[in-house]
C-alpha cells in the first residue's frame, strides 16, 4: 500500500512517453506523436476525463512558455535560425566553404567527417550550439561528398551532450553542482566539496568518453554498421543524401545521370573530379528544420518555374541541385544553397568566411561570458560575500547566457553587413523571417517534448523507475544498475537534466548508506553513472530536444537519425556498462 501512495498512477505512468516514442517511430512524425503522449498523460492524471484532460493539456502547453528559462531555450533556437539565414545571406558560409576548398582536408570524405567531428568537439558551450554550428558549417561537404546526412545527424549529436559532459564549463556543469550541492547541504558528501566530487566524476564518465572516441574512430575509418551501411550507400550510389522525408527516393536512371555520373573514390568517397564538381551547397532555401521532423515535403526554396523554354528540365529541378523526379544532384550550384559559380552569392555578392567566423567566435565568447555574469550575480543575490569557481557554476543561468550569445551575434553580424555593404537592412530583415520560419517546427517540438516531460513529471514516471530498480541495488552493482535506470528515465523523459534531477538525489543517498555499511562503494563512479546515463539515454531518445535539434541541422529525418545511430550508442552504452561492473568489482572485493 505505502508503494502506491508514493507511486499512485504505477506502471500507467510509462504509457504517456511509451505512446509519445511508439507513434513517432511508427508515423514518423514527432509532433502528432508528443501531442499524443502529452493529452493521454492528462487524460490519466485527470481520471480518464477527455475535456479536462485537454484543457490541462493546453495549460501544460503553455506553462513551459510561461517558464522563464524553457522559454529563453525556445526564443534561442529561433534567433539561431535567423543567425545561421544570416550567415548563409551575407557570405559567411559561401566564404567559409571558398576558403576550406583550398584545405587539403576538404577533398575526402574522411577530411569532412574529421571537420564535423572537430568542430563538435572545440564547441562545448551549450549542447543546442553545438548541434547547430556543425550542422552549418559541415553539411555543404557532407552533400558535395555524399555523404548521408544521417551520418552528419550522428555526429552532431554525438559531440553535443558527451563534450558538454566532459568539459562542464557550462549550464551541464552548473545543473549538476547544483544538485551535488543541495546532497552536501544534507550531509551526504561527507566531507568532500561537491566541486570536488563533481571532478571526480568527469574522467569516471565512461559513456562520454566512450562516445567521443567511437564518432572519431567512424569520422576516421568510415566504418558503418546497421541502417547507417544502407543510408551511406543509398547518399553514395543513389545521390539521395537524407531519407524520403527530405527527398524523394530515386528512380531507375540512366547511366551516367545524377552528379555527372562520377563514381566513389578511395575510403569509399567522392573521385577528385566529384571533389571538384560536385554541389557545394546543401543549405536550402528553407534552412535547418526542412523535413528533418518528418513532417513530409520539403517547404522552402522550390522553383515555380514550369515553362516551356529551352532547358525543358527546369520543371524538374528543385534549387538546391537535385532533380525533383529522382532526388539526385545535377551537380550544379544554385540559388537554394546561396551559392554561386567562385564561391559568390547569388546576386554576385562575394563570400566573405568572416561573416561566418566573427559571430561564431562572438558567441562562443559571450556564452563563456554570460554563465561567469549569471553565476557572479547568482552568487551575490545568494548572499554569498566571497564566490569561489563553484559558487558561479552553482548559479548560473545556461540558458541567459546562451541567448544573450546569439543576440549579440546577430548584432555583430548584421553591423559587419550593413556596413560592409555585404547586405541592406531590407534584405537582413527578410531573410530575418525566414530563418525564424524554418526554425519553428523545431521549436514547436522542444515546447511539446518539455511538455511531455512536465507531465510525465507529474505522473511520477523517473521515480516509479527508479524505484523499481532500487532493490537490485548492490555494492557491486551500484554503478552499472544506476547507469541503466538514468538511462530509461532519460529515454522515457527525453531530458538529461530531468534525469539528474531525479537521480542524483536517489542515487547520492545510497550510495553514501553503502559507505557508511562498509562496502567500498565510490560516490564519484555512481555520481557518473547518473551523468552517463542521463547522456545515452537523452542521445538515444526520439523525443529528446538534443536529437530533434540534431537531425534538423543536419538536414536528416528525424526518425532515421534515430535509427541509424542507435547501434552507435549501444555500443558505447554496452561497453559503459562493463566497465561499471569492473570498476564495482574491483572496489568492493
Amino acid at each position: 500500500m505505502r508503494r502506491v501512495d508514493v507511486h499512485p498512477f504505477g506502471w500507467l505512468s510509462l504509457l504517456p512517453p511509451a505512446l509519445a516514442i511508439g507513434l513517432a517511430i511508427a508515423s514518423r512524425r514527432a509532433i502528432p506523436a508528443l501531442l499524443a503522449g502529452t493529452w493521454i498523460g492528462w487524460l490519466i492524471v485527470n481520471g480518464w476525463r477527455p475535456l479536462t484532460a485537454t484543457a490541462a493539456a493546453a495549460r501544460g502547453i503553455g506553462d513551459v512558455l510561461a517558464n522563464p528559462g524553457q522559454a529563453r531555450v525556445v526564443l534561442f533556437t529561433i534567433l539561431m535560425g535567423v543567425l545561421i539565414r544570416w550567415m548563409q545571406q551575407t557570405g559567411g558560409v559561401a566564404g567559409f566553404l571558398r576558403w576550406a576548398r583550398r584545405r587539403p582536408w576538404s577533398n575526402s570524405r574522411r577530411g569532412a567527417r574529421l571537420m564535423a567531428a572537430t568542430v563538435g568537439l572545440g564547441v562545448f558551450i551549450e549542447s543546442t550550439i553545438t548541434c547547430l554550428v556543425v550542422g552549418t558549417v559541415a553539411r555543404p561537404f557532407f552533400d558535395r561528398h555524399r555523404i548521408a546526412r544521417e551520418k552528419l545527424a550522428y555526429i552532431c549529436d554525438a559531440t553535443s551532450a558527451p563534450v558538454c559532459m566532459l568539459i562542464p564549463l557550462n549550464s551541464w556543469g552548473a545543473v549538476v553542482l547544483a544538485l551535488l550541492a543541495a546532497q552536501a547541504e544534507l550531509g551526504r558528501l561527507g566531507d568532500r566539496a561537491p566541486l570536488a566530487v563533481f571532478l571526480a566524476a568527469v574522467p569516471l564518465n565512461f559513456y562520454a568518453f566512450l562516445s567521443v572516441l567511437l564518432v572519431f574512430a567512424v569520422a576516421a575509418t568510415g566504418y558503418d554498421v546497421g541502417p547507417m551501411r544502407g543510408a551511406e550507400r543509398r547518399a553514395r550510389d543513389a545521390g539521395t543524401p537524407t531519407d524520403r522525408a527530405v527527398a524523394p527516393r530515386p528512380r531507375a536512371e540512366a547511366a551516367g545521370g545524377g552528379s555527372g555520373g562520377t563514381r566513389p573514390g578511395e575510403d569509399g568517397g567522392a573521385s577528385d573530379e566529384t571533389a571538384r564538381d560536385g554541389p557545394e551547397g546543401g543549405l536550402g532555401e528553407g534552412g535547418l528544420g526542412e523535413g528533418a521532423l518528418g513532417e513530409g515535403r520539403r517547404r522552402g526554396g522550390r522553383r515555380a518555374d514550369h515553362g516551356r523554354g529551352e532547358d525543358r528540365r527546369a520543371a524538374h529541378e528543385r534549387p538546391n541541385g537535385r532533380r525533383a523526379d529522382t532526388g539526385r544532384w545535377d551537380g550544379r550550384p544554385s540559388e537554394g544553397d546561396g551559392l554561386a559559380e567562385g564561391g559568390r552569392l547569388t546576386g554576385d555578392r562575394p563570400g566573405r568566411a568572416r561573416h561566418l567566423a566573427a559571430p561564431l567566435a562572438v558567441m562562443m565568447g559571450t556564452a563563456l561570458a554570460g554563465i561567469a555574469a549569471t553565476g557572479a550575480a547568482g552568487a551575490r543575490a545568494a548572499g554569498i560575500a566571497d564566490p569561489t569557481l563553484m559558487d558561479w557554476l552553482e548559479h548560473a543561468s545556461g540558458s541567459t547566457a546562451v541567448l544573450a550569445a546569439v543576440v549579440a551575434a546577430l548584432a555583430v553580424l548584421g553591423v559587419a553587413a550593413t556596413a560592409s555593404g555585404d547586405a541592406r537592412p531590407r534584405e537582413l530583415a527578410d531573410a530575418a523571417w525566414r530563418g525564424a520560419a524554418s526554425m519553428l517546427p523545431i521549436a514547436t517540438v522542444l515546447v511539446l517534448a518539455l511538455a511531455i516531460g512536465g507531465v510525465c513529471g507529474t505522473l511520477g514516471t523517473g521515480p516509479f523507475i527508479a524505484d523499481r530498480a532500487a532493490p537490485l541495488l548492490t555494492p557491486a552493482l551500484a554503478a552499472p544498475v544506476v547507469f541503466v535506470t538514468s538511462a530509461v528515465i532519460a529515454f522515457a523523459t527525453g531530458t538529461s537534466f530531468g534525469t539528474f534531477a531525479i537521480m542524483i538525489p536517489l542515487a547520492v543517498p545510497l550510495a553514501a548508506a553503502m559507505q557508511v555499511d562498509g562496502a567500498g562503494v565510490s560516490l564519484p563512479l555512481v555520481v557518473s553513472a547518473v551523468l552517463g546515463g542521463g547522456v545515452f539515454g537523452d542521445h538515444c531518445s526520439p523525443i529528446s530536444d538534443t536529437t530533434v535539434i540534431s537531425s534538423a541541422a543536419a538536414g536528416s529525418d528525424h526518425i532515421e537519425h534515430v535509427r541509424t545511430q542507435a547501434p552507435y550508442a549501444l555500443a558505447a552504452a554496452a561497453a559503459a556498462v562493463v566497465l561499471y561492473l569492473l570498476a564495482g568489482l574491483r572496489m568492493t572485493g
